[in-house]
């Protein structure tokens, strides 16, 4: 409709890596699943029905090697902001399980 509009934005469209049709990887598809294979790039298997209950974990996959745990070592501190509270599905117990000195959450 508007062919010329944005000429800097398409020409750095034609630059860009194409991602449509990326799908998630079998058995990452609920929320703690999705952080867990993302940030460690391992798969997390669960009883079905059972996925979210993760925040019943002291320790979280404490033998996995986390993105967060490789930026800690190097001498990040690293910080997650959620919009959801941190003790659902597990989310701040893996995360401070792996590297994250402070989750910040809705509560």
């Amino acid at each position: 409709v508007f062919p010329g509009l944005m000429p800097n934005l398409r020409a750095l469209a034609s630059e860009a890596v194409d991602v449509r049709n990326l799908t998630s990887t079998e058995g990452s598809g609920w929320t703690i699943a999705g952080m867990v294979a993302s940030m460690c790039g391992v798969p997390l298997t669960t009883a079905p029905g059972d996925e979210n209950s993760m925040g019943r974990m002291g320790l979280f996959l404490p033998e996995a090697r986390c993105l967060g745990d490789y930026l800690k070592d190097q001498g990040y501190r690293n910080h997650y902001v959620g919009g959801a509270d941190a003790s659902f599905a597990g989310k701040g117990s893996f995360l401070s399980s792996h590297g994250f000195d402070v989750v910040h959450d809705v509560s």
